[in-house]
């Protein structure tokens, strides 16, 4: 689901773009190179706990996993530990894809120290709440984190395909898609190209 940037605080897209820099910086990649949820959250000394390692009862786990015949929506989240850890929890059952974008939306979650308002409790495990300016500002950080603007022009001036660009940064084609357009990155290239003198043969 496409964040509503219209709640999003004035500057914070341009933000969310130097973060995902900046991170790629500090762990000597290139501004175009894939950034894995997991790398990033060690980086940032995040713990990252599959669900399946909580010692939950078969019958919560199936539940949280999807498995059971009582499917909860649940993926992740973020959360401190008694000791001052850092902690995200995520569905571990679920595709590759969707673990990175799980694991970057609650790394969003900390790394713009939001707090969270409350929690609502399902089959005996917490699922924390944020408010939806809060929730806006995760769902546009952790996507520009796994797709950052620079890396889709170059991918889209190298001529790749949506689904191309999902398989290198381990995305879904529908957040390729997302990105491209809320980037501006399709509006840039349809100008470009409509830009290009005709050649007469």
């Amino acid at each position: 689901m496409a964040f509503k940037s219209g709640i999003l605080p004035r500057g914070f897209k341009a933000e969310a773009e130097r973060i995902a820099v900046r991170y790629r910086e500090e762990l000597r990649l290139s501004i175009f190179a894939p950034l894995d949820a997991f790398k990033l959250a060690e980086h940032l000394e995040v713990m990252v706990i599959p669900v399946s390692q909580l010692g939950l009862s078969p019958e919560c786990l199936g539940h949280l996993h999807g498995t059971s015949l009582k499917k909860a929506q649940w993926f992740a989240m973020s959360m401190i530990g008694a000791d001052g850890t850092k902690r995200v929890i995520h569905n571990d059952n679920v595709a590759p894809t969707r673990q990175q974008s799980d694991i970057m939306h609650e790394l969003s979650h900390i790394i713009c120290r939001h707090e969270h308002e409350g929690e609502d409790t399902r089959f005996g495990f917490p699922v924390r709440k944020y408010h939806a300016g809060h929730e806006a500002q995760a769902e546009c950080l952790g996507a520009t984190l796994q797709l950052p603007k620079p890396a889709l022009l170059w991918q889209t001036k190298e001529g790749h395909t949506p689904e191309e660009i999902a398989a290198y940064y381990t995305a879904s084609p529908a957040m390729v898609r997302r990105r491209l357009g809320e980037s501006g990155v399709s509006r840039i290239w349809k100008y470009r190209h409509a830009e290009q003198p005709t050649t007469n043969n």
